[in-house]
């Protein structure tokens, strides 16, 4: 597991990244988490897979919203010692922690 520094560095880095769905009354219902793959470069190997949220409507639009991010925001500045660590993540969504 990634030092609770370490994941918050690696989500400061995808917030930057992210734009939740716009116009969405309840943006806090939408948590989706996507797990990633990383080569030892920190860059996103295959697809970011959503392994829960993200079903249909607004929450799909949130699941893709957060797969983009994932994906302009790589390579991820991550500790190479640390590679077996953070070979794979899961990474969650939340706008009611994020949007503050």
């Amino acid at each position: 597991k990634l030092s609770i520094s370490e994941m918050d560095a690696l989500r400061g880095q995808i917030e930057k990244c992210w734009t939740p769905p716009s116009g969405v009354a309840d943006a806090a219902g939408l948590v989706v988490s996507i797990k990633i793959a990383l080569d030892q470069s920190g860059n996103v190997v295959g697809q970011p897979k959503i392994i829960s949220g993200g079903g249909d409507g607004i929450a799909r639009l949130a699941a893709e919203a957060g797969r983009r991010a994932i994906l302009r925001c790589q390579p991820f500045n991550l500790p190479a010692e640390k590679y077996d660590t953070w070979s794979e993540v899961i990474f969650n969504f939340d706008p009611s922690e994020m949007l503050q």
